[in-house]
């Protein structure tokens, strides 16, 4: 929130095209400002939206035409200036085999952002993990991750389906936490508070 919200367009140049910031899967009518694309009807450019009035939360670029009809969509998320990325179980301790539900907020979205199971403390300083991401070899020893697909909030579930690291489901009595890593790399963004996996 704040920083400049520069969206660039590839129009048809036809009279009436505008540029408009709607929330997530919004219509012309729920736009939260609107732009014309600019004199003479250009077919490409950059609208630049100030965002400081915009609230937090999911929302779109859309190109509009004189009919108000959305040509074109461009997701993107808008939140405040130092939020932190957050990684939480949706309780704190599962029976074994039991799939354990996995949610986030605020991460960066990048495309092979993911989240696995840790040991709490637990690092495993491997020389693939050094090699990944020089200075951040402390996230190689994962029991089971999934991919965030890109979601800036979001929710997994482990289960046994899901991917193997260095264990296999279902996870044994004990006690975990989730990380979320960035961009297929072993930098961590978030850990969650830690959970158990118990008898049932």
């Amino acid at each position: 929130m704040g920083d400049d919200l520069p969206v660039v367009f590839h129009a048809a140049g036809r009279r009436g095209e505008r540029m408009a910031v709607v929330p997530a899967s919004g219509t012309a009518a729920s736009a939260v400002a609107v732009r014309p694309t600019g004199t003479g009807s250009p077919t490409d450019g950059t609208i630049v939206f100030s965002t400081t009035s915009f609230p937090p939360g999911a929302y779109e670029a859309v190109l509009l035409d004189a009919s108000n009809t959305v040509l074109s969509r461009s997701p993107f998320w808008l939140y405040a200036a130092g939020a932190l990325t957050t990684v939480a179980t949706s309780k704190p301790a599962y029976a074994i085999g039991e799939p354990i539900e996995v949610s986030w907020t605020n991460a960066p979205g990048m495309r092979w952002d993911w989240v696995a199971i840790y040991s709490p403390g637990e690092s495993g300083n491997s020389k693939v993990a050094m090699t990944r991401n020089s200075g951040y070899g402390g996230n190689a020893h994962y029991r089971l991750y999934a991919y965030t697909r890109t979601a800036i909030e979001g929710k997994t579930t482990f289960n046994a389906d899901s991917f193997v690291g260095y264990k296999t489901w279902p996870l044994q009595p004990g006690t975990y936490e989730i990380r979320l890593l960035l961009d297929d790399g072993y930098r961590s963004a978030a850990t969650s508070a830690p959970f158990k996996v118990v008898q049932p």
